[in-house]
């Protein structure tokens, strides 16, 4: 029989108490001083539908492939998200945030995300709340997550209380399977009209702002739901409001924060919404313009061609 000295005993029993201690005491949320690992995770705006050139995404979750090529433009907010670290380096100002990202895909992500360690993500085309329940058991090791969730439940009419439900199974799964890690969870961006050219399948597309008021319920519901919550899993959540930052044009104008289909953002839409998980994350008051102070943006909005130009011109870091 191996005999072990008590005093590594006591030590060990110590390290086991203290690692328990740190795993199941939240503490409040701090903004980050250094360099962040973040989790995207959602559904078809967290992968950048509307701001991608690669237009389906086929996802394999059990074996957790790789989804979609490397692309010259497009990434959604994520996108939009290293753009404005990337440019911040490229004119010699302080970037807002730096960091990396974590998930079990890459697609649509461009081309300088995969070269900064910023293309993976967990954001999956036509996923429900029910279908991201187990995703959110998945592994993760990221300081962030951050949660826009339950777009599709709506369009495909289930009933707002039990998508609410499913995102509140989503949220303690992720706090579970990453006890490191701070949830921003989004009050969900509403849709706007299609514009008249936009065509899906052969056909107009659909109209879904009639649904927005059970957007707002959604909405509402969260903010509930979270206010229920026990305090030690409440400070490890915080609620982001994206309800309003979109102004609910779709389009191809410089104006429009939407996309065609009137369910996605357009670039101009993505980039705001970057601007606003950042202000989240660094602990920032909402602005009306929630880029106003976030790193260089274009001091107007570029098109396709001069973003591709930018983006590929910009440094890796």
């Amino acid at each position: 029989m191996v005999s072990i000295p008590r005093k590594w005993i006591v030590v060990a029993s110590s390290l086991i108490a203290l690692l328990a201690c740190a795993t199941t005491q939240a503490q409040p949320y701090h903004p980050p001083a250094g360099s962040v690992l973040i989790r995207p995770f959602g559904d078809s705006i967290t992968y950048g539908f509307g701001f991608t050139d690669y237009t389906y995404c086929p996802t394999y979750l059990n074996n957790q492939k790789w989804c979609g090529e490397p692309l010259p433009m497009g990434g959604g907010y994520r996108g939009w998200m290293t753009w404005i670290v990337l440019s911040s380096i490229a004119t010699e100002t302080t970037p807002p945030l730096t960091f990396m990202t974590e998930g079990h895909q890459n697609g649509g992500s461009y081309i300088q995300q995969w070269q900064t360690a910023t293309q993976a993500h967990d954001g999956y085309p036509g996923f429900r709340t029910d279908q991201l329940v187990p995703v959110s058991k998945m592994p993760s090791f990221s300081n962030i997550t951050l949660v826009h969730a339950g777009t599709n439940d709506i369009v495909q009419n289930i009933k707002v209380n039990v998508a609410v439900g499913n995102l509140f199974q989503i949220l303690p799964n992720l706090l579970t399977a990453n006890q490191g890690t701070q949830v921003f969870v989004a009050q969900i961006i509403p849709f706007a009209k299609p514009a008249s050219t936009c065509q899906a399948f052969g056909r107009p597309c659909l109209d879904f702002s009639s649904k927005n008021a059970q957007v707002t319920h959604y909405n509402q519901l969260i903010q509930q739901k979270w206010s229920a919550l026990p305090p030690a899993q409440k400070e490890r959540i915080t609620i982001v409001d994206m309800s309003g930052i979109l102004n609910g044009l779709s389009g191809i104008t410089p104006d429009d924060d939407y996309s065609l289909d009137g369910v996605h953002p357009s670039p101009m839409g993505y980039m705001k919404m970057a601007c606003t998980w950042i202000r989240a994350i660094q602990g920032l008051p909402s602005e009306t313009n929630q880029c106003l102070g976030i790193g260089p943006l274009p001091p107007s909005f570029p098109t396709p061609e001069q973003m591709m130009r930018m983006m590929q011109n910009l440094p890796p870091i």
